[in-house]
């Protein structure tokens, strides 16, 4: 049994931005190595919500290597291995854009989803998460989101798997699983699928609704996605939009037999850490013991399972501009704060993080001077 588990971070909401990597390698079942490293991004700038989800920030990649010129160093771990990472379709996402976005061609290699791999062989769990699956399985000393820490347990999962199964051998957990395995070669790829049989599957739809490509390698494609509880970085319209960008269902917005995932507010999920249980998480509880394929998860796995380069939400700097002047001008104009347009959280933490490149000089911004504070 010998395979090789990774983990990727990313610095913003594109999908290249890999600010650090994490391998664990794996010789006859024992972790025998871990690697840790730290990449200058690709767009090189953080956004507040992926920094709060692995504390990476700019001034801790400054000085470290892009993926280009780190990638020599990389490729031996990769090329004609069987990799597993947990959550495979953001990882191997990752991989590929951040090989396109240098123009490098692809490595051979094979690879498996942990995530997926687990919902099948461990049914019944609240959800298949890195920490709930760590949890289950007695694997301690999880640091989650540090790409180090993410790889070595993505490991010690995958050898509990194949120790549940009485097997060292891929070929023949695929044979029990039923799945198949994902592969990379020069300039293409086949996503890693380990599908569960639902009665009477419908279309999601014809055409797009948004004018996205749904991303048919997502675990939330022609899913069921319902939220409970405020989330804290964005509206939960925007979230549902990103999330039928992505090919996911978000009405109705209920919870029932037909949900797939519940997305639970930060607040919340820490009161339901604590006890505290909504009518949604209470109906979740009892149809997963029930057997039916839903799973509770929190708003920072939501954040770390989107592709957010495929979602709308995100904006521009024209959009910012544009609602900035309106409610100058209907302030000055009217002073009635009733007048002024409410933007949305989302639209708030794009205008403070644009705001904050500008005044580093990454990006330019139009500058007003009744915003500038006069010195004295």
């Amino acid at each position: 049994m010998n395979f090789i588990a990774v983990d990727f971070e990313t610095a913003n909401f594109k999908r290249q931005s890999i600010c650090a990597v994490g391998l664990a390698v794996v010789e006859d079942a024992k972790v025998v190595k871990t690697i840790h490293k730290l990449i200058k991004p690709s767009p090189d700038y953080y956004e507040s919500i992926n920094s709060s989800i692995h504390r990476i920030t700019a001034e801790d990649t400054k000085n470290a290597p892009t993926f280009k010129e780190l990638w020599s160093d990389l490729r031996p771990y990769f090329e004609k291995q069987n990799i597993v990472a947990h959550n495979a379709a953001f990882d191997f996402s990752a991989l590929r854009y951040a090989l396109d976005a240098y123009q490098i061609d692809y490595p051979e290699l094979d690879y498996y989803c942990t995530m997926l791999l687990s919902k099948k062989a461990l049914p019944g769990l609240i959800n298949y998460q890195l920490p709930t699956l760590c949890k289950h399985l007695e694997i301690n000393d999880l640091n989650h989101h540090n790409a180090e820490s993410d790889a070595l347990a993505c490991a010690k999962l995958m050898i509990e798997l194949f120790k549940k199964h009485n097997t060292q051998s891929f070929k023949e957990l695929e044979k029990q699983l039923k799945f198949n395995k994902g592969k990379i070669y020069p300039n293409d790829y086949l996503p890693f699928s380990c599908c569960i049989k639902k009665k009477d599957p419908q279309p999601l739809f014809k055409e797009p609704k948004t004018g996205y490509e749904p991303d048919t390698e997502h675990p939330f494609y022609n899913k069921r996605v319902a939220f409970t509880g405020a989330l804290s970085n964005l509206s939960r319209e925007d979230a549902q939009r990103i999330v039928t960008d992505i090919g996911g269902i978000t009405k109705p917005i209920n919870v029932s037999r037909k949900t797939n995932y519940l997305v639970v507010g930060c607040l919340e999920y820490t009161k339901f850490g604590e006890g505290f249980k909504s009518s949604k998480l209470k109906l979740a509880e009892e149809l997963i013991a029930e057997g039916h394929d839903l799973e509770i998860i929190s708003e920072v796995d939501f954040f770390k399972m989107i592709h957010f380069d495929k979602a709308s939400f995100e904006t521009t700097i024209s959009q910012i501009e544009a609602d900035s002047k309106e409610i100058r001008n209907k302030a000055r104009n009217k002073s009635d704060l009733k007048a002024n347009k409410l933007l949305s959280e989302t639209t708030f933490h794009e205008y403070i993080n644009r705001r904050q490149q500008h005044n580093n000089g990454e990006i330019q911004m139009a500058i007003h001077p009744w915003e500038i504070k006069q010195k004295n």
